[in-house]
Formats: structure tokens, C-alpha cells, sequence
């Protein structure tokens, strides 16, 4: 009868201790970067998901690079050529950490814009 006490007892904290470990999950997203609300600490990104607004976290790491850069440095180049990242969101779903990429070659008379993982995001005929 002990015995069978003690297995259920060990089987009820096992049952409640395991989601503790798996509560904190951080959730990655990849998106274009539509607008920078810089004073408000938000951004709305374009992404598989739709159109969503991410509020950074205080603080936010943002890296382009090996660098660290400012929010500021987020905003589209210009209208349509928007920089993509990937953003690390916490369990509030505030991002706390951005890596940014604009990568754009000049290629056969194109610029060629690739997305963060080296992907033909767009091609535009240079204009002579």
C-alpha cells in the first residue's frame, strides 16, 4: 500500500512539474519591417502570419551585421523595399532581440534585394 502511495504521489509531481519546465517557449518570427514607431516601441512587420505589430521589449537587442544599431535604423529604405528581420519575441510576445538584414547586389542591369536568409526577395531593372 506504501508502495503504491508513494508511485502515485511521485507520478502527481511529475504530471505538475513538467509543464513547468516547457512554460517558457521563445517564438521566433521572420517579417518585412512596414514601419518603425519609434517613440511608441512598436513595429509593424509583414510576415506568414499576416500583419502584425510588435512592441520591443526594454530592452531590445537589433543587430544588422555584426553591429548594433537604433531603432531608427529599422524604417524602410524606401516604399517597397522594406528590410526584413527576424524577431526573437519573449512569453509576453515583445520582442527582445531583432537581427535585421538589407541585402541589395547590383546583377546583369537588376538590383537584386535578398532577404536574411540569401533569398531573391526582389528584382528591379536599373535604370541608365
Amino acid at each position: 500500500m506504501l508502495f503504491y502511495r508513494a508511485a502515485l504521489l511521485s507520478l502527481v509531481i511529475f504530471l505538475l512539474a513538467a509543464p513547468l519546465g516547457a512554460a517558457y517557449q521563445p517564438q521566433v518570427i521572420h517579417g518585412d519591417i512596414l514601419e518603425v514607431h519609434q517613440e511608441e516601441g512598436k513595429v509593424r512587420i509583414a510576415s506568414s502570419a499576416g500583419m502584425l505589430i510588435l512592441e520591443l521589449a526594454s530592452p531590445c537587442r537589433i543587430v544588422r551585421g555584426r553591429q548594433e544599431v537604433s531603432v531608427a535604423a529599422l524604417r524602410p529604405i524606401q516604399q517597397g523595399w522594406y528590410q526584413d528581420g527576424l524577431f526573437v519575441l519573449n512569453s509576453a510576445g515583445q520582442a527582445v532581440e531583432i537581427i535585421v538584414s538589407y541585402a541589395v547586389r547590383e546583377e546583369d542591369g537588376f538590383l537584386v534585394l535578398y532577404d536574411i536568409f540569401g533569398n531573391i526577395k526582389m528584382r528591379e531593372p536599373l535604370e541608365r
